[in-house]
Formats: structure tokens, C-alpha cells, sequence
């Protein structure tokens, strides 16, 4: 019997002790969640946090609670001394319009006095989540990448230097300032005359050719084809929409041979004509006058 009493000693006494020690130990009442913890702060307060003269410096003063520096600092100590003595908020920038609506305000002073807010203070997400049901911003969504890059494109026609090729000058502005690649791509018709027109390979950088191939002994026609260039920009992202350019290559014939400068044969050389003779003088005989 005596036995049995203590047993039963025992656990009432545990039953005691155990109703004493905080739930966190034993898993009840555990700390709230950001978002309850929003809530209980919104329910308590709703009237005073929607106030106009509040909402008008809640969002810069719950978004500068949130800076690591500051939550490095922030304890309930210091949210009391700052209720007590709002201007040393200055030296954190708070605004001023804030620091002097709490130096006046009683209803203020209690709100950031109560452990509940300040417990909320101390808590990042859960600031979000009260800005949240007041609708007075908070921490932004990542940004969603607005607009592919867009690329624009001039041409210059190929003078006589280049003749047999196009040369294209691009130029390439992206709406998030990213960092933008340029690929080129050629398809050629009629197909068989893919392989003799050819673009550099990889990234480009301000221009791109389309070279035709020069005649050759072996091939000494090129054939003409419509060839089409397709210019694609990325910035990390998405494509860009592509710039097409249809350019039109003329059949290329390889110049005929000249014929070898043949030297004309050489001329007899001039011989001088042998000398002549001297010629005699001829002396008529004297015939005497009648």
C-alpha cells in the first residue's frame, strides 16, 4: 500500500512539474511562426498601424530594421532605449518625420514597448509578412527579367576589295543591361552550293562575313546562290528575336589564262656590200681639128 502511494506521490509530482516548465521543452506552445507572429502584431494593432501619419514611414522603418547592421545591434534592450529616447535613431538614418512622430505619440510608444512587436522586430520574416498585411511593401519578389535583348543591325554591300563576300555590322542593346552574345547561322539555296559560302564560327563581336569561295583551277566556276544569315542574341536568359538578311551571291568564273609573251625571232644581222672596184678614167685619143 505504501508502495503504491508513492508511486502515485510521483506522479503527481511529475504531473506538476512537467505544467511548470516552458512548452518549448516539450513541444508545446512553440514559438510562434513568422506569419503568426505577423498576424498576433496586425490583430493587436491594426488601428494604430494603419494610421495614416504610420503608414507614411512604416515601409522605410521596417525595411531599415531589416539591414544585417542593424539586426546585428537590435535587441529588446535597445528597441526600450529608443522608445525612450527616440533621437538616437538618427544615427541608424531612421527618418526624422518618424523619430518625432514617436517622441509625441503614446499609442506608438506602447505598440514598440510590447514583447510581442518587438520580438517581431527582431525577425526579418516576419517583418515581411507584417508589411504584407498592411500592404506597405516589404522585401520585393526577384525581379523577372523584363524583355529578351533586343539586337539591331546595319549592313554595308561589299565593295571592290570584297568582292565575293558581305560584310554585316551589327549592333546589340539589351533592355536589362546584361552581358549579350551574338551566333550567326547561313542556310544556302539551292544546297548544293552550300559548301562554297561560309560565316566565321563561334560568338561575334560587331561584325560578321559571308564569304564566298574564289575559283579555283580545279573548280573554275563558282556557282551563285541566295544565301540567308541569321543573326541570334542571348543574354544569359532568353534568344532574342533573330535578324534574317537575304544576300544574293552572282555565279564567279575564273579569268581565262593569258597566253605566254612569246619574243619575236631575231632579225638577220645587217651585212655592209663588198667594196667596188675604182673606175679608170678613159683618155680619148687627140684628133687634130680640120
Amino acid at each position: 500500500m505504501k508502495k503504491r502511494t508513492l508511486v502515485c506521490f510521483l506522479i503527481f509530482t511529475l504531473c506538476v512539474f512537467y505544467s511548470s516548465i516552458p512548452g518549448t521543452v516539450f513541444g508545446q506552445d512553440a514559438d510562434p511562426t513568422p506569419e503568426e507572429l505577423a498576424q498576433q502584431v496586425y490583430d493587436k494593432y491594426n488601428e494604430t498601424l494603419n494610421r495614416d501619419d504610420i503608414k507614411a514611414v512604416l515601409p522605410q522603418v521596417l525595411e531599415g530594421l531589416k539591414a544585417p547592421n542593424v539586426q546585428a545591434i537590435l535587441s529588446p534592450a535597445i528597441i526600450a532605449a529608443a522608445v525612450a529616447n527616440p533621437v538616437i535613431l538618427a544615427t541608424q538614418g531612421v527618418d526624422q518625420e518618424f523619430i518625432t512622430l514617436l517622441e509625441n505619440d503614446q499609442a506608438l510608444k506602447d505598440m514598440l514597448s510590447d514583447p510581442i512587436v518587438q520580438s517581431l522586430l527582431l525577425n526579418p520574416a516576419a517583418i515581411d509578412a507584417l508589411a504584407g498585411l498592411l500592404d506597405v511593401g516589404g522585401t520585393p519578389p526577384d525581379p523577372v527579367d523584363p524583355a529578351p535583348p533586343t539586337i539591331s543591325i546595319t549592313t554595308s554591300p561589299p565593295v571592290a576589295e570584297q568582292s565575293g563576300s558581305f560584310n554585316v555590322v551589327f549592333a546589340t542593346t539589351d533592355a536589362n543591361q546584361d552581358p549579350v552574345t551574338v551566333t550567326a547561322s547561313i542556310s544556302v539555296e539551292p544546297v548544293d552550293a552550300a559548301k562554297y559560302y561560309s560565316i566565321p564560327s563561334g560568338t561575334l563581336t560587331g561584325n560578321v562575313r559571308v564569304t564566298q569561295a574564289a575559283p579555283t583551277a580545279e573548280m573554275p566556276a563558282i556557282p551563285g546562290a541566295t544565301v540567308t544569315l541569321t543573326l541570334t542574341a542571348n543574354d544569359g536568359t532568353a534568344d532574342s528575336s533573330p535578324a534574317t538578311f537575304v544576300l544574293t551571291f552572282a555565279t564567279v568564273e575564273k579569268s581565262p589564262d593569258k597566253p605566254p609573251v612569246v619574243d619575236p625571232p631575231d632579225k638577220p644581222p645587217v651585212v655592209d656590200p663588198p667594196d667596188k672596184p675604182p673606175v679608170k678614167p678613159t683618155v680619148k685619143p687627140f684628133e687634130p681639128i680640120t
